[in-house]
């Protein structure tokens, strides 16, 4: 049987992201997901600052290119997303990804 250092129970964002950042510093990680398919996303957007630390591990140009995929032209808005009602302008952050990125948790996670 295989011996881990660490094991990550739970593969949705937060699991994954601590998944990846431990195989990313060499430590021996095993995630452990219960989800079977087909899975449901529970998120449908990123917001900026998700963008941001996707950046910093070099994967927001793979992540933007999906959601353009997926959405064409609509794959970002720096206005509200919930049944139009007025959000947040994100244009007016200080931040390469002034915008919500339309993709699906399930889309991020594959």
């Amino acid at each position: 049987m295989a011996e881990y250092e660490v094991i990550v129970v739970g593969g949705g964002p937060s699991g994954l992201t601590t998944a990846a950042e431990l195989a990313a510093a060499g430590v021996s990680t095993l995630l452990l997901e219960k989800r079977g398919e087909p899975a449901l996303s529970r998120a449908g957007v990123l917001q900026p600052r998700v963008m941001e630390l996707f950046a910093a591990r070099g994967i927001a140009d793979t992540v933007l290119a999906r959601a353009a995929e997926l959405n064409g032209s609509k794959h970002r808005t720096s206005g509200g997303i919930w049944a139009g009602l007025p959000g947040v302008d994100y244009g007016l952050l200080d931040s390469p990804y002034p915008f919500i990125t339309v993709v699906s948790q399930l889309e991020v996670e594959r």
